[in-house]
């Protein structure tokens, strides 16, 4: 995505940072680490988090293509489960080159994307294929 995309308003406030892009989770003293960020832990129910920004790499472990979604959407799209390097597994958009499909087990990467809702454009997130060094 261009540097034009980061202007764009947040799909919601508490998803990401823009500088730098990353996700923004909770983590609680046990280690447990959730997304989106929460007021207390899902798994030990303290209240005592803080966020945490969470790895941009991950690992597509299960995916499916969308080709009926509500108004607004254009179909077909991708969505995968993606364990990111960390306790954390969520479910995101993929963003692949066309004639490239994603496959499990496949390394994937952290970037900014646009999303539509009511006709305006908003800034988001998905995982595209990690560029190999």
């Amino acid at each position: 995505m261009s540097t034009d995309t980061l202007d764009l308003p947040p799909l919601r406030d508490d998803l990401f940072t823009t500088e730098p892009f990353a996700l923004i989770g909770s983590a609680c003293p046990q280690g447990h680490v959730s997304f989106p960020a929460r007021d207390f832990c899902p798994r030990c129910y303290t209240d005592d988090v803080h966020t945490v920004e969470l790895p941009q790499d991950g690992t597509i472990e299960s995916f499916t293509t969308v080709h009926q979604a509500p108004p607004g959407f254009t179909v077909p799209y991708q969505l995968g489960f993606v364990r990111l390097d960390g306790p954390v597994v969520l479910l995101s958009r993929l963003q692949f080159p066309p004639g490239l499909s994603p496959q499990i087990g496949q390394q994937v990467q952290l970037a900014a994307d646009k999303t539509t809702i009511d006709g305006q454009p908003h800034l988001s997130f998905a995982f595209v294929p990690k560029e190999q060094s």
